[in-house]
């Protein structure tokens, strides 16, 4: 019988334990692997419910600002709504403001953020607005009578009457 030199015989085993190392590890690896992949796929599938429900509640935002929208061009007179972000904008204004102050739609349509301002009367104001913070802060409705600037430059006077709706 032929025997192996001894280093040979430990390089074969040292060998085979590497390899069974190897095969163990990677069984693990694979076992994690599975896991990771099943816990991404099931946050993938959750991110898509969540994105198809932003979507969809975005697309019914839509419809009900439309919905405004054509409400507020059919209503009579001035009809506005401003926000505050730092300071008042207007973010929606129906028709009947343009025709009764005798500018086009986008004119206020380009300056919604600054428009409200330039519209009052400036000694007006500084009045107009703290009447609207301070009552909208108690949601309280105001009414108000102040000057608005008219296309031709003239200002006329109008009553105002609003109420705080948040969302």
């Amino acid at each position: 019988k032929k025997r192996f030199p001894l280093w040979v015989v430990y390089l074969l085993i040292s060998a085979g334990g590497v390899a069974l190392l190897f095969f163990f590890i990677s069984l693990i690896l694979k076992q994690q692997i599975k896991k990771k992949t099943a816990e991404i796929t099931h946050k993938n599938l959750m991110l898509r419910k969540e994105i198809g429900k932003r979507k969809q509640t975005t697309e019914e935002l839509v419809v009900h600002e439309k919905k405004l929208t054509n409400l507020m061009d059919n209503l009579p007179g001035m009809v506005y709504r401003l926000s505050y972000t730092g300071q008042w904008s207007i973010k929606s204004i129906n028709s009947g403001c343009a025709r009764l102050l005798g500018y086009d739609e986008s004119y206020f349509n380009d300056k919604k953020s600054t428009i409200f301002k330039e519209l009052v009367h400036p000694d007006d104001y500084q009045s107009v607005i703290g009447t609207i913070q301070e009552e909208t802060v108690h949601g309280l409705p105001y009414s108000l009578m102040y000057r608005i600037r008219m296309k031709n430059g003239t200002y006329k006077w109008i009553s105002d009457r609003g109420k705080l709706v948040s969302s």
